[in-house]
């Protein structure tokens, strides 16, 4: 191997996706359907012929959820724009403002990121909304549920 090699074999997107799948947490995804679709076929297995077979794998996959970004632009805040820089500079504008009012934020770093203006340590805030529960997110629509679950709630 190179100078600095530790022996630890890299992850693979295999390794990666097991990992999330294992953990159970949230998914999320900017107009993610498609990549729903080849995540399914290149990492779990065939697509199915069924497309509710293809949603039920999806809520048995992700037990955390699959969260839309676009969709939650588009049809829960109604955004003018939903493609995904517009959102971040519109939550970054919104969030440094929140800032110099003294309101919740988050400061996000990325150490030795670098842009054309020289070194960029963070983003700058991004606002923190109130924290929502899975409840939420269901009541939304957001969350994929298996039919156990809801049946039981």
């Amino acid at each position: 191997g190179s100078g600095g090699d530790s022996g630890a074999a890299a992850p693979t997107a295999r390794s990666v996706f097991r990992a999330i799948l294992r953990k159970g947490v949230p998914v999320v995804v900017h107009n993610g359907l498609l990549d729903l679709v080849f995540l399914y076929e290149a990492l779990y297995t065939e697509l199915p012929q069924e497309w509710t077979t293809f949603v039920c794998d999806l809520v048995q996959m992700f037990p955390g959820g699959v969260v839309d970004t676009k969709y939650l632009a588009e049809f829960v805040h109604r955004e003018k724009a939903t493609y995904l820089d517009y959102l971040f500079r519109k939550a970054q504008h919104t969030a440094s403002g929140a800032k110099a009012k003294g309101q919740p934020h988050l400061t996000v770093e990325f150490p030795g990121r670098h842009t054309a203006r020289g070194p960029s340590p963070h983003l700058e805030w991004i606002c923190v909304p109130p924290l929502r529960t899975a409840a939420d997110f269901q009541r939304d629509g957001l969350v994929l549920t298996p039919a156990s679950a809801s049946a039981s709630a």
